[in-house]
C-alpha cells in the first residue's frame, strides 16, 4: 500500500470511530434479581405493610412517616425503626435474601419512598424492583443502593461520576460531578436541562437527554449507573415514570436525596 493509500485509510477509519456512538450500557452484574419469592414491601395511601402485616400508618405529605416510628424519635430522621427490624429479621434469617418488590401508591410521596429504601438497606437489601399498585401489566423497574465500596470509587481522585438527576417543579436538573448539564440539556448552560411540561415533568424528553448526556463525553459513555433524586414531595408516579425513561441509557438506578 502506498503512503497516500495508507493515509487515506487511516483517516477514514479514524472519522467511523469518531461517528460511532457510545455503546449501549452493559448490564450491571453487582445488580442481583429480585425473584418473585422476595418479600414485599407496600406503601399504599394509608399504611405501610410487609407482606401482609401492618408496620405503621403512611403519614400524607413531603415530611415522610411520622416521629413516633422513626429512630431518634425526631420526623427528620431517615429510618423506619419497625421496619428496619421486621426487614432485618427476614434478613438474618436467610442471609441470601437481599432483595425486595417494593410496590408504591402512585400518590405515595418520594419522601416516605426515600424513607423505605434507606430503612431496607440498613437491613441489608440493597436491591429492590419498585412498581406502581394497580400497574401489574407495567414490568417493575430494578434499582439498588450503593455499596461502600461504590460511593468511596466515585469519590477517588479521577473517577469518572455517574450523572445526577434532580426532579422538582422545576424540571429536571442534571449534572455529572461538578459540571452541570443546563438548558436544552446542552453542557455550560444554567437552568434546569428539562424544563416541565402543564407542570409536569416531561419524562420522555428526559429520558432523550439521559441519552445525550451519555455520548457527550467518551468516559461517560462508561457508565452504567444514575442517581436519581427527587423534591420529598412530588409524587412517585411521576419519579417512576422519569426512571422508566431513563433505564435504557442507565439500567442501574441509585435513588438519592436532595442536599440543601
Amino acid at each position: 500500500m502506498t503512503a497516500r493509500r495508507l493515509a487515506t485509510a487511516l483517516a477514514l477509519a479514524a472519522l467511523a470511530c469518531k461517528a460511532a456512538p457510545p455503546a449501549p450500557p452493559a448490564p450491571s452484574p453487582a445488580l442481583p434479581a429480585v425473584g418473585d419469592d422476595a418479600p414485599v414491601v407496600t406503601l399504599s395511601r394509608t399504611e405501610l405493610l410487609l407482606g401482609s402485616a401492618h408496620i405503621a400508618d403512611v403519614t400524607p405529605g413531603p415530611l415522610g412517616f411520622s416521629a413516633d416510628v422513626k429512630r431518634a424519635g425526631t420526623r427528620a430522621a431517615l429510618q423506619i425503626v419497625p421496619l428496619e427490624a421486621a426487614l432485618r429479621a427476614l434478613h438474618d434469617a436467610s442471609t441470601k435474601r437481599d432483595a425486595l418488590r417494593i410496590v408504591v401508591d402512585p400518590t405515595t410521596s418520594y419522601r416516605s419512598f426515600l424513607e423505605v429504601v434507606f430503612s431496607a438497606a440498613h437491613a441489608g437489601f440493597t436491591a429492590y424492583a419498585v412498581a406502581l399498585a394497580g400497574q401489574v401489566a407495567e414490568p417493575p423497574i430494578p434499582a439498588s443502593t450503593p455499596s461502600r465500596a461504590e460511593r468511596e470509587a466515585e469519590r477517588a481522585p479521577g473517577a469518572v461520576h455517574a450523572p445526577s438527576f434532580v426532579l422538582d417543579a422545576d424540571g429536571a436538573s442534571v449534572s455529572v460531578g461538578d459540571e452541570t448539564i443546563g438548558a436544552g440539556c446542552a453542557r455550560g448552560q444554567a437552568g434546569a436541562a428539562v424544563p416541565p411540561v402543564s407542570g409536569r415533568l416531561d419524562a420522555s424528553a428526559i429520558g432523550a437527554c439521559a441519552a445525550r448526556v451519555r455520548a457527550m463525553n467518551p468516559d461517560w459513555a462508561k457508565v452504567t449507573a444514575a442517581s436519581v433524586s427527587a423534591a420529598p414531595g412530588l409524587d412517585m408516579q411521576a419519579v417512576l415514570g422519569v426512571v422508566a425513561a431513563i433505564l435504557p441509557t442507565y439500567p442501574v438506578v441509585h435513588f438519592g436525596m436532595v442536599s440543601g
